[in-house]
């Protein structure tokens, strides 16, 4: 069976070849070489258009809904980095985020990259925003019997040490009489807990 055969230039050295006329449609190089330094199609989508293909628009927030961080902030990769999606929205929309300079949220929504809802600020604005907005974490900054969960008194922690100090009795006997666990008297005696009491 004789096939018809047709002559086509090479897309990348633009040299005629001949091919079958069934492969009109596929057929773009004239050898192997030209095919493997034939510049490579950028298969990675501009960021900008990644960002927006992971936005869902609600009233207020825009919510993230690609890859989150663990305390639930998007981030996408950009060179080869993981990057805030918070950070790329405000470029987008502001220009660059200074040095030493954060991102904080109006809204307190993590996932929320609306540029309208970000502002900048430095770690103290970030605390002192925490604080205004009454989400201060209960176990920092508290200490001894003020902590939600301490167990013992500082009566209690006082008698444990001079229990220790003067019978020489066992860490597990002192657990079992306070009612805590070994590694708890542990700390305590070693002054990792309750140091300053």
């Amino acid at each position: 069976m004789h096939f018809k055969r047709i002559i086509l230039a090479c897309a990348t050295c633009r040299r005629p070849f001949e091919v079958h006329l069934c492969r009109r449609d596929t057929a773009k190089y004239c050898s192997i070489c030209c095919l493997s330094s034939a510049p490579k199609p950028n298969r990675r989508k501009p960021v900008v258009e990644r960002f927006w293909a992971k936005v869902r628009k609600t009233r207020s927030c825009w919510v993230w809904t690609g890859s989150m961080t663990e305390g639930g902030y998007g981030c996408m990769k950009i060179n080869k980095r993981n990057v805030r999606a918070s950070h790329v929205s405000w470029e987008l929309h502001r220009g660059p985020v200074p040095e030493g300079v954060w991102l904080l949220h109006h809204c307190d929504n993590p996932p929320c990259v609306n540029p309208d809802h970000l502002f900048l600020g430095t770690p103290a604005d970030n605390s002192a925003d925490r604080d205004r907005k009454g989400r201060r974490n209960p176990l920092i900054g508290s200490a001894g019997e003020d902590h939600p969960r301490a167990r013992l008194t500082e009566e209690q922690v006082r008698a444990i040490r001079a229990e220790y100090d003067a019978e020489g009795t066992t860490h597990q006997k002192l657990a079992d009489r306070y009612g805590v666990s070994r590694t708890t008297i542990t700390m305590i005696l070693t002054g990792v807990n309750w140091k300053r009491f």
